[in-house]
C-alpha cells in the first residue's frame, strides 16, 4: 500500500478486503497526523473491536429470546439508556458495579448456557 495522506479510490477498488484497505489507511492516518506509534493505534482499534463484540453478543443473545430493551433493564433493575450503553460496548463510562450486575444476572435471566454456542465439528 502506498504510504499517501488522501484515500485513494482507485487503489481501494483494487483491493481484494476493502474493509482491510480502509482500516490501514486510517491506522495510517492516526499515527502520522497525531503523531503516535502506529502499534498503538493497532492495539486500540483491536480493544475497540474486542469490547463492541461482545455488545453485539450480548444484544443477539437478548434478540433470540425476544426480549426488548425496555423488558430486559426492568428485569436487570437497571436503566433503559444503560442496557443500550452495555451493548454499544460504552462500558467504560459505567459503573464496574452496574456492569458486574449485568453480566451475573444475564446468565440467569436468558437462560444462556454453553450450549447455546454452536460447536465446531
Amino acid at each position: 500500500m502506498k504510504n499517501t495522506n488522501r484515500f485513494d479510490y482507485k487503489e481501494f477498488m483494487k483491493s481484494k478486503n476493502p474493509r482491510k484497505y480502509i482500516e490501514e489507511k486510517t491506522i495510517e492516518f492516526v499515527s502520522q497526523k497525531m503523531n503516535i506509534n502506529e502499534s498503538i493505534v493497532r492495539l486500540t482499534i483491536e480493544q475497540s473491536k474486542q469490547i463492541t463484540a461482545l455488545g453485539r453478543a450480548l444484544k443477539y443473545v437478548r434478540q433470540r429470546k425476544r426480549l426488548s430493551v425496555k423488558k430486559m433493564a426492568e428485569m436487570l433493575k437497571i436503566k433503559e439508556e444503560d442496557m443500550k450503553n452495555i451493548e454499544l460496548g460504552k462500558i467504560s463510562e459505567l459503573p464496574l458495579g452496574l456492569i458486574i450486575t449485568y453480566l451475573n444476572s444475564l446468565g440467569y435471566v436468558l437462560n444462556f448456557t454453553i450450549t447455546d454456542f454452536p460447536s465446531k465439528e
